[in-house]
């Protein structure tokens, strides 16, 4: 299940941030948020709104995209966002400086998990119920009949390593977006170098 909620600035109540959450938590969460969302939320303060809760993961992304079109990025000239993708699935429309190019491959090269938490990992994961759907999409991907497993680049994995060390998400949710195996996830987080699938 998942939430979607809006961040909106104290002094006037415009929309500044359009975010998705597995729990209601997040949407009240300032870690993990982007510099521009700092300044406005510094400046300004912030008030939550969670505008959907208890839906799927995957109606949350469709939520998000529609959202973020509907009111603009501030960085592409279109709205008031400060939102750095269209939302989404991975990284669509994301514009990246080369510093923060360089700051992401600092922070994923050589960076593995410990055992305690791998086995977190697998606690939180076991007895979690899947809809019919994601356990067939999930089902596809294990087989390999995908042709995205061909298909990750460099971009994609130093993503998917930031998806994993800055967010909420799961390996399990990563594997779910990018239609590639959980384990695979796995050795891509935990790998210092990564040869294209």
């Amino acid at each position: 299940m998942a939430v979607v909620y809006l961040h909106k600035r104290k002094d006037n109540n415009e929309i500044f941030y359009v975010g998705i959450g597995k729990t209601k938590y997040r949407a009240n969460q300032k870690i993990n948020r982007n510099k521009h969302w700092y300044s406005v939320v510094n400046k300004y303060g912030y008030i939550v709104e969670i505008i959907y809760k208890d839906i799927s993961y995957e109606d949350a992304l469709e939520i998000e995209v529609q959202l973020i079109k509907k009111y603009g990025r501030k960085d592409l000239g279109l709205g008031n966002l400060v939102n750095k993708t269209d939302g989404g699935e991975g990284n669509k429309n994301r514009i990246l400086s080369e510093k923060d190019k360089n700051r992401l491959r600092t922070i994923n090269i050589g960076k593995t998990l410990s055992e305690s938490h791998k086995k977190s990992i697998g606690d939180s994961l076991r007895g979690k119920k899947l809809s019919s759907q994601t356990r067939k999409k999930m089902s596809i991907s294990h087989s390999g009949e995908n042709s995205q497993n061909n298909k990750l680049s460099n971009d994609d994995v130093l993503e998917i390593r930031r998806l994993y060390s800055q967010t909420n998400i799961t390996q399990k949710e990563i594997g779910y977006l990018y239609s590639i195996r959980q384990d695979t996830v796995s050795k891509i987080i935990n790998r210092k170098r990564w040869k294209h699938i």
